[in-house]
């Protein structure tokens, strides 16, 4: 079954909920999407025929995250708040991600119980670049997968890095196939794992960037210096 609300297309698959993102015009969270995914994240937690849920992207890439112009468009639903949603939903959500994974994609994503990533991905938060600190909880969830020397460059620089580079091992499982494509499969088959076991690592619970408190507390130190 499926449906197609605004521009989140939604279909179910052997009791995973799949939620793809498909703005026309370049992937991006736009309010029209963020509505939807709050609804949607709403709505199957009290759907039986859902035990999970995955979160793709339809474009080129995952996300490239938000607009200047929709960035606090009155009414619609901040990322801190879909962020949120998307980690404390009862039911395990998890991000299939490819191509570009940018900004507020890369805040979506970090939210997820887990994250797959199609070769060739690259992530980044370019906020500072316009003038804006990173959002949507990011300063707080990827330094608890990667650790603040991987967090910091990708946050103080606002370049964007291959999620192949081993400083980034811990934030997603990375599969093969198209480039071009979301690992869909893959997204799903984690997704059903989590449900069967009936429990899940929530952000707040990770602890594998922190796991060296001595090099955590110099790298932040380093960079503020």
């Amino acid at each position: 079954m499926g449906r197609v609300s605004g521009q989140l297309q939604e279909r179910i698959e052997d009791g995973v909920l799949i939620l793809t993102m498909a703005e026309p015009s370049g992937d991006l969270l736009t309010p029209e999407i963020r509505a939807s995914l709050t609804a949607a994240l709403a709505a199957a937690s009290g759907q039986a025929a859902v035990e999970a849920i995955v979160l793709a992207g339809a474009g080129a890439g995952f996300s490239a995250g938000i607009s200047l112009e929709d960035h606090e468009v009155p009414g619609a639903p901040l990322m801190d708040a879909l962020c949120d949603a998307v980690e404390e939903s009862p039911k395990p959500v998890v991000a299939a991600l490819h191509g570009a994974v940018l900004g507020a994609g890369l805040e979506l994503a970090l939210a997820a119980h887990g994250r797959v990533a199609q070769a060739g991905t690259r992530v980044g938060l370019p906020d500072l670049q316009l003038g804006l600190v990173p959002g949507g909880g990011a300063t707080q969830r990827l330094p608890r997968l990667v650790g603040a020397e991987a967090a910091l460059d990708l946050a103080l620089t606002g370049r964007g890095a291959d999620l192949a580079d081993p400083k980034l091992a811990g934030l997603a499982r990375q599969v093969g196939g198209a480039s071009g494509e979301a690992p869909l499969a893959e997204a799903c088959e984690m997704a059903r794992e989590m449900a069967r076991a009936g429990g899940w690592r929530r952000m707040r619970e990770t602890v594998a960037g922190l796991s060296r408190p001595g090099a955590f507390q110099q790298a932040v130190a380093e960079a503020r210096a």
